[in-house]
């Protein structure tokens, strides 16, 4: 029987009703008696079940709300306004990062980095559509965008298209296969995604080549993404929606400029059986928006011949994995195998560059520091497993253009070919005036001879490596030359000009510079009777009494020479190297 307020306690009650901090019990009391403690409980209770209900609202049936108010806004609009549609009116995707992730059996890894933004402002004559859309999308907050499989479609970039078939303009590229992810729908809101998508399918093996082109060249890649995009919350269906995206990667189109040229950082020959080793160093800027592992791949390279679009079969090269990162310096390293030479390069252009070969011209555009223009095909033999089947049918459709340059830089003057010339031995023929008024006069009169041996110190330059066992060599050489005067450091006059027209034998030793160490060549032939018009005879009489009278006289000589150079890959001739350098002219 339970005691109510009013009534008072039993008299024979054995059990001792004690308060909190009475020292007669032991035992630790309540502060409240037990009708207050049941009482205190079933409160907290009741607040509690308050909060779960309240949250198992927003949980559940807040989101259920925005259903119901969306789908009675379609029930009642649906047959005026495509709500769907108005959706995606005012959904904005960003694309920051593509790269390619790997090489699979049926297509490629691709991964894809990026945003969806909000804006229901976006929503053509936003008015009431718009705020019906912010309602419903809040209490819903995401959307869930199921698996779907995708159309790209790549522009085509290889022919002119106009108004009239500008629907042709793009062609189906991939089939690209979107994984499961969730989207913030509330207005102004942003979801960031980071996705990886398989593409197989390839509608043109053509097309996938001329992506990888535009990849390796840093050009601007123009695509549509059409797919159907199935929404849901909580495995309620919204329907299947037609979506489409048109973007374009890289779109500065910034290409090869002058800062991201492909250049040579080192360059290693080996001498081979048959043959000369070529392992080189090679970097560029790479501006691209998109990574890329390139793996182990075989190319067919190409150098310009006597004109930029003619091209010359060089050799097959392979270039070590690398990953291309977007705005960063890339290395790479290629390695191939030299048995012959093309004989179109040792053929004579025509026009201006008459008197040179293609492989001249490249000669001399490397020590200048110009642009050399290379092409680089894929190879139709790869290694086995390098890449998938599929893949090795689409590199040979592969062709790029590289604009390629060594950086002389600021040091390019320290850096010519050849060093220093010394002219030894010298000897002058002063042949007898002739004295016949009937046998041409002075016109007539025979020019002097020269004799003299000549020692030139070339330098090639450092990034190419070259050892003793290459056994490199010029054996002929011959050339034009113009004698100066040097009165003072910035007073010169010219006096003669020497004119080797024959073929001279030469020898060629080896030295290291004492500096850097690299492997110096020591060319040395004598000239012997070789004719010298003099071209100021005062300056030249100054000239050769200074040799009587002092054994020496300072001279500049600036001269045009042609070199017959033996290699492992057989002689070849270079016209027209720049030599240029302050001698003294010794008896």
């Amino acid at each position: 029987m339970s005691t109510s307020l009013g009534e008072s306690e039993p008299s024979n009650s054995n059990i001792l009703r004690a308060f909190a901090g009475s020292a007669d019990n032991s035992e630790t009391t309540p502060l409240l008696p037990e009708y207050a403690r049941n009482t205190a409980n079933s409160r907290s209770k009741r607040r509690h079940s308050v909060t779960y209900y309240v949250s198992l609202f927003i949980r559940f049936y807040l989101p259920l709300l925005g259903v119901a108010i969306l789908a009675l806004v379609v029930l009642v609009q649906a047959a005026r306004v495509n709500w769907g549609q108005e959706f995606f009116n005012g959904t904005i995707v960003n694309i920051d990062d593509v790269s390619f992730e790997q090489f699979t059996d049926d297509g490629v890894s691709l991964r894809v980095r990026g945003n969806v933004h909000i804006n229901y402002t976006l929503i053509d004559h936003a008015s009431y559509r718009s705020w019906v859309l912010r309602l419903g999308a809040y209490p819903l907050h995401s959307l869930t965008v199921g698996r779907s499989e995708s159309v790209l479609e790549l522009k085509n970039y290889n022919r002119k298209v106009t108004d009239e078939d500008d629907q042709q303009d793009y062609s189906h590229a991939v089939t690209a296969h979107l994984p499961q992810f969730d989207v913030n729908v509330r207005h102004n809101e942003t979801t960031h995604f980071d996705l990886v998508t398989n593409l197989t399918d390839f509608g043109n093996p053509s097309l996938l080549a001329t992506i990888v082109k535009r990849i390796l060249t840093q050009k601007e890649i123009e695509f549509k993404y059409k797919t159907q995009l199935r929404l849901s919350k909580m495995s309620i269906p919204f329907g299947a929606w037609p979506f489409t995206i048109q973007a374009v990667v890289n779109p500065e189109n910034l290409g090869f400029s002058d800062s991201n040229l492909l250049r040579l950082d080192q360059l290693q020959l080996e001498k081979v059986s048959d043959g000369l080793g070529v392992s080189a160093a090679v970097s560029t800027f790479y501006n691209s928006s998109i990574s890329a592992d390139v793996p182990q791949l075989m190319w067919d390279m190409y150098l310009a011949g006597c004109e930029n679009d003619e091209f010359i079969y060089v050799a097959r090269v392979e270039n070590s994995p690398i990953r291309l990162q977007p705005n960063k310096l890339n290395e790479m390293k290629m390695y191939s195998y030299l048995q012959q030479l093309d004989s179109a390069f040792s053929q004579h252009c025509t026009g201006a560059n008459a008197n040179h070969t293609a492989l001249d011209q490249l000669v001399q555009k490397y020590l200048s520091g110009d642009i050399i223009n290379i092409q680089v095909h894929g190879s139709a033999v790869q290694k086995p497993g390098a890449v998938p089947d599929w893949f090795a049918q689409v590199l040979p459709l592969l062709h790029v253009d590289l604009p390629f340059r060594f950086d002389r830089g600021p040091d390019a003057g320290d850096q010519k070919l050849v060093r220093e010339v010394e002219l030894t031995n010298f000897r002058l023929i002063i042949p007898p005036r002739n004295k016949n008024p009937f046998d041409g006069g002075r016109d007539k009169q025979p020019l002097p001879k020269l004799n003299a041996h000549i020692r030139a110190t070339l330098q090639p330059p450092g990034e190419l490596n070259l050892t003793k066992d290459l056994d490199l060599a010029v054996d002929y050489a011959r050339g034009l030359a113009d004698l100066y005067y040097r009165t003072t450091s910035a007073v010169r006059r010219k006096f003669a000009v020497v004119d080797i027209r024959d073929w001279l034998p030469c020898t060629t030793g080896t030295a290291e510079d004492p500096e850097t160490g690299n492997l110096r060549y020591i060319v040395e032939f004598d000239l012997v009777g070789v004719s010298m018009n003099v071209t100021d005879e005062s300056t030249f009489s100054e000239v050769a009494r200074q040799i009587f009278l002092k054994g020496s006289a300072p001279i500049l000589l600036q001269a045009q020479v042609d070199a017959d150079v033996a290699t492992p890959l057989g002689s070849f001739v270079f016209s027209d190297i720049y030599i240029e350098g302050e001698t003294l002219i010794k008896t």
